[in-house]
């Protein structure tokens, strides 16, 4: 590269402004005619464009301007010769500059003394070329036009580039963000379930027991009064009421804390859940489910289905006024599906997703935790249809 000359200073990123910063575009003048270069310099000498003066960088073939370029990252437009080493070198250049350095900012003019040898049409057709001027044309007005349009247009995709690079950046955080409230939101569900399961204990050991001795007091105390008077009977049969029930009431807020069915595995729990569940509300709730033993499901992930059930299972009850609940659990191939349908009056998604729902919003979370998806079928008037899958390889890499 003995006859090519060009800064040693590079800007570190390519930015839109002049140089990055620096007050000057570089031009590239690619020619294998020292006359060109010097008529080249001269005629542009002393202008500047877009507020930046010219910084001229010289490569007397189509090798020494791919050295250039991959040093120089910011140049802004190149003045191609189109006949160097061979009759199409600068057409083979912008190939390499396009696909082997994959820079599509720099703005390309090509320059020719022989018009007829390469076609005007075809060539700005077939390759990523911005101008093509002949070298008669290229007097110091017509290099300051065609300039000053290539380098407005470097300035503009530059610009275009930065804020694609803030856009790719802002998307890689919320990423990032989304990964850290969604591990968030798992420890918080794990906590919450080890803490439903602690209170579920405690009621059940020191509640329960306490309720049992009551109950048996009052029972003792009943059998020491020989023969009590009517207040005093009715007194005692109260209290037994009164005990029975919160022994009762207490039951279901250990059932509902966390079932003892689901020690049991996802399907007893299930069962449990449909049972209760038309027990409590009067609507028939039909479950079918494989085996217990035909699912290998760990603790934490079978709990995380009973939740998407129970919380189903709540809204059906609060607002779908339905008559009939049908509930699925299949395993399709290496695919986990959960299915809970209904025949109430169903609802718009459209509105429901506008309204960001917490109860929908939830089950959603949880469900994409595991790499799952959920959909929802709803339709006003044609009831409701809620479908999860769940990769089971997923779901082994939690165990």
């Amino acid at each position: 590269m003995s006859r090519s000359a060009y800064s040693e200073t590079t800007c570190p990123e390519p930015g839109p402004g002049p140089c990055g910063g620096q007050g000057s575009w570089r031009v590239l003048i690619v020619d294998d005619e020292t006359d060109v270069h010097d008529a080249t310099r001269l005629a542009l000498r002393g202008l500047a464009i877009e507020g930046g003066s010219l910084e001229l960088l010289h490569a007397y073939s189509a090798r020494e301007a791919h050295e250039i370029l991959v040093a120089q990252r910011d140049v802004a437009v190149i003045l191609l010769d189109v006949v160097m080493e061979c009759e199409d070198a600068g057409l083979r250049l912008v190939g390499v500059i396009r696909n082997e350095l994959e820079n599509g900012a720099v703005r390309i003019i090509l320059r020719t003394s022989q018009p007829d040898l390469v076609p005007q049409i075809d060539t700005i057709r077939g390759y990523d070329i911005n101008d093509y001027m002949t070298k008669s044309e290229l007097t110091r007005i017509g290099l300051f036009t065609s300039l000053s349009v290539a380098i407005r247009s470097y300035r503009q995709i530059r610009e275009l580039e930065a804020a694609k690079r803030g856009l790719e950046e802002q998307e890689q955080e919320l990423i990032r963000s989304r990964g850290k409230l969604r591990a968030l939101t798992a420890h918080r569900e794990r906590v919450r379930e080890e803490e439903r399961t602690h209170i579920a204990r405690e009621l059940h050991d020191e509640m329960g027991q306490y309720l049992t001795a009551l109950r048996m007091e009052a029972s003792m105390l009943a059998m020491l009064l020989p023969e009590p008077d009517g207040q005093i009977a009715q007194h005692l049969s109260t209290m037994r009421e009164l005990i029975d029930h919160a022994i009762g009431e207490t039951r279901r807020v250990i059932s509902r804390l966390r079932p003892v069915a689901l020690d049991l595995g996802l399907i007893s729990a299930a069962e449990w859940l449909a049972g209760d569940f038309a027990a409590r509300t009067g609507i028939p709730c039909d479950l079918e489910a494989p085996p217990e033993e035909a699912l290998e499901l760990d603790t934490e992930v079978a709990t995380t289905l009973f939740r998407i059930l129970q919380e189903s299972l709540t809204n059906v009850s609060r607002h779908a006024r339905a008559r009939r609940v049908d509930i699925r659990i299949r395993q399709n191939g290496d695919m986990l599906a959960l299915e809970v349908s209904d025949d109430g009056h169903g609802f718009d998604p459209a509105e429901v997703r506008e309204k960001k729902t917490f109860g929908l919003m939830g089950i959603r979370e949880r469900v994409l935790l595991y790499g799952g998806s959920v959909r929802i079928d709803s339709q006003v008037g044609a009831g409701t249809r809620l479908r999860i899958s769940l990769p089971l390889s997923a779901l082994e890499g939690t165990s």
